[in-house]
């Protein structure tokens, strides 16, 4: 679920079937989301719950942490291209 908000494009739910998970689905749903986040000159925001294995492919695709609180990490991607 992708939410298109008044300063970013906000990836509100990703959920990959365990049985298709490591195949390059997730990656790809976001580099795609990143460059049409870029086009429109917005950051690509997300949360992530802190004990997601997801958050450690959002960090290699260049996300970086806004906030934390005790469940969730706030991630943002600017420039469009992960």
């Amino acid at each position: 679920v992708v939410e298109e908000r008044p300063g970013e494009l906000f990836l509100a739910n990703l959920w990959i079937q365990e049985a298709y998970q490591g195949r390059g689905i997730g990656k790809a749903v976001v580099l795609d989301l990143a460059k049409r986040a870029g086009r429109s000159g917005k950051p690509l925001s997300l949360t992530v719950l802190r004990t997601n294995r997801a958050r450690a492919l959002y960090l290699r695709l260049g996300f970086v942490e806004t906030k934390r609180d005790e469940n969730k990490i706030y991630m943002a991607l600017t420039g469009g291209t992960a």
